[in-house]
């Protein structure tokens, strides 16, 4: 009898400590993504920035998508997928801006859900993140 209370409490410490352990990798995995997708973005605001000195008439464009196109680190992000979403909307949330670079982060969570459109219209990456967070 004593040895199996033995054998319970070690089994049931060892499930404690792996449980705890997968909750700190899950933080820091999220803690990467984010900084995962603050490069991402941080890569296509400079991208855009070269395509604009390179041809000056880009800036003009009022068109968010003009800009979406400029740079294969949006692709990039893009391709981190679902596990990506949930630091483009924390990104667009946090932001005390609402503007290209919401705007670019947005259009990234569009393209990561495909087929999946958020319901509402947006126009701006503040809102596609608030309807995000009510369709979800």
């Amino acid at each position: 009898m004593r040895l199996t209370r033995i054998v319970a409490v070690t089994l049931l410490l060892a499930l404690l400590t792996t449980s705890a352990a997968c909750a700190s990798n899950t933080t820091v995995d999220a803690e990467k993504m984010r900084a995962n997708v603050r490069g991402d973005i941080a890569q296509v605001m400079t991208d855009i920035a070269a395509a604009e000195e390179a041809d000056p008439s880009i800036a003009l464009s009022s068109n968010p998508f003009t800009y979406a196109e400029k740079s294969p680190a949006l692709d990039r992000l893009v391709a981190r997928g679902t596990p990506a979403l949930e630091s483009v909307v924390s990104e667009i949330e946090d932001s005390p801006e609402n503007g290209l670079r919401e705007y670019l982060l947005a259009i990234a969570g569009q393209r990561i859900l495909g087929g999946e459109k958020i319901k509402g219209a947006w126009s701006t990456g503040k809102e596609w993140a608030g309807y995000y967070r009510a369709n979800k």
